[in-house]
């Protein structure tokens, strides 16, 4: 029976990490970086 409850501790907390992501905010979208245009400058 060890083997069992220890199953299902496991999904008791798989279910919970599930719940507690649908109710996380979602993260805006990553946004980009402008890095400029390079400069190459002759010697």
């Amino acid at each position: 029976m060890g083997e069992v409850e220890g199953l299902q501790i496991g999904l008791d907390a798989a279910r919970a990490k599930l719940v507690s992501l649908d109710r996380a905010k979602p993260t805006p979208a990553p946004s980009t970086t402008d890095l400029g245009i390079p400069v190459i400058r002759s010697r």
